[in-house]
């Protein structure tokens, strides 16, 4: 399977069913739609502040 990487796109990749999630927390640049559809599937989420690194 080739895997294509596009930077203005989120990669979910399966590591466990989302009923075993208790709280997903991902970075500001979270794709909102993706997050919406997780929501709307049961999943809790928060967003994360990310500060600029040097």
């Amino acid at each position: 399977m080739r895997i294509r990487r596009n930077p203005d796109r989120t990669d979910l990749a399966p590591v466990c069913p989302l009923a075993d999630i208790d709280l997903l927390i991902t970075g500001d640049g979270a794709d909102e739609a993706a997050l919406s559809r997780l929501r709307d599937r049961g999943l809790s989420s928060e967003v994360a502040q990310l500060s600029d690194r040097p």
